[in-house]
């Protein structure tokens, strides 16, 4: 099962749209549109054309060609732009066809709930 942080993509997939978008405006209010899920599909449908490996670094969830763990993340306001919540440290422990599947049912799901 991969992990999003304390949830599954099983369970992240079951929320409904409404509490995605709660949480997505949560995270862009208070971080002044920094972060949340429709700042990072942003980035990755609009900046880096969909390719995963560029997302993680252009949003510092890979750093030298190698992605970061969970401890490593920035968790600070001055974090860049996207680099929260932290989707980029799933990839860990994972082969990377089952993770690019994963990222783009979770891109899909965003889609969906219209964030």
């Amino acid at each position: 099962m991969l992990i999003l942080g304390i949830l599954s993509i099983h369970t992240f997939n079951k929320l409904p749209c409404t509490d995605l978008r709660t949480i997505d405006r949560l995270w862009v209010d208070y971080s002044n549109g920094r972060f949340g899920f429709s700042v990072q599909k942003r980035i990755y449908d609009r900046e880096v054309s969909r390719d995963w490996e560029k997302m993680g670094d252009r949003v510092g969830w890979r750093v030298e060609g190698k992605w970061l763990s969970v401890s490593l993340l920035n968790y600070s306001i001055d974090a860049p732009t996207g680099h929260l919540p932290g989707c980029g440290a799933w990839v860990a422990s994972f082969v990377w066809g089952l993770w690019s599947r994963s990222a783009e049912n979770f891109y899909v799901r965003v889609d969906i709930c219209e964030l």
